[in-house]
């Protein structure tokens, strides 16, 4: 059973098991959403679409993120993804409650564009290691942006996912519209600006010594990023939030990460990245 599989997993990488269960989910609710036709109007993105489509070893992700393509209602998204839960549960050894799906607006709070719905935020519960239980189900979140706030400025690539698990065989067809590495990277480098979350630096320290980064792409990409969302760069004001950084690291590094990595480290390397990204772009 897939259960004990994954049960099995997280005590060889001595981790929650809760975590390596939605790495499981997730890659099953890309093959419904592949199924269903909604991966050619949902272009993925973050974390969770480093580790799915391009670096298999990547740190564990909990939630999804896209960029919605093509203009739909929430009534239109909300079926959509309702036949993504379907298939995914028909297919798999997990228990969806389509009727049990939340999705809401996504207003904006920023000055330039208050009060403007920007996207929606989906809540997709589940069962599988807690089956025929009396427990609240856990959920898969995703982020969904509307376009028009968040333009995509690099070439979307058709991917595979890796499934690192038994019926990996079953997922061998699913194709996804993922954001380039680059572009994932910029929004990476962009967000330390924007708020305070240990991951955001592990992905740019991450992503910037991968082989498969385009660094000269970076470097067009990145004062783009700032400039859709007006965010002014300060490196001063990025570095006195090292305590804040400091204090919420274990949560990624105790959580989802299966290595220690040393903050002090992370944190003298990122600064330098950014610095030099900023330079090459007076």
């Amino acid at each position: 059973m897939i259960a004990e599989e994954i049960k099995s997993k997280a005590r060889e990488l001595n981790m929650n098991p809760d975590i390596i269960e939605k790495d499981y989910v997730i890659s099953w609710l890309l093959y419904g959403i592949w199924r269903a036709g909604l991966w050619k109007v949902l272009a993925f993105k973050g974390g969770t679409c480093i580790k799915k489509a391009y670096i298999k070893d990547y740190r564990f992700s909990e939630d999804l993120d896209f960029n919605l393509l093509d203009a739909m209602s929430i009534e239109k998204l909300e079926e959509s993804i309702i036949k993504a839960v379907e298939y995914a549960s028909t297919n798999s050894e997990i228990e969806f409650f389509p009727e049990e799906i939340k999705i809401k607006e996504r207003i904006a709070r920023r000055e330039r564009i208050k009060g403007k719905l920007i996207g929606y935020e989906v809540s997709i519960p589940y069962l599988l290691l807690r089956k025929g239980r009396k427990v609240s189900k856990p959920r898969i979140r995703a982020d969904i942006t509307l376009k028009a706030f968040e333009p995509v400025l690099d070439e979307l690539k058709v991917k595979g996912i890796f499934h690192e698990y038994s019926d990996a065989l079953k997922l061998a067809q699913v194709q996804i519209s993922a954001y380039s590495l680059e572009e994932i990277f910029a929004e990476k480098v962009r967000t330390l600006f924007e708020r305070v979350r240990p991951r955001d630096l592990y992905d740019v320290w991450r992503l910037w010594y991968s082989k498969n980064l385009d660094k000269d792409k970076v470097t067009e990409l990145v004062p783009l990023k700032f400039d859709v969302k007006g965010v002014k760069p300060d490196l001063m004001t990025f570095e006195n939030k090292k305590e804040f950084y400091r204090r919420s690291w274990e949560s990624i590094v105790g959580v989802t990460l299966w290595k220690r990595v040393d903050f002090e480290s992370v944190w003298d390397e990122v600064i330098g990245i950014v610095r030099e990204i900023l330079n090459n772009n007076p």
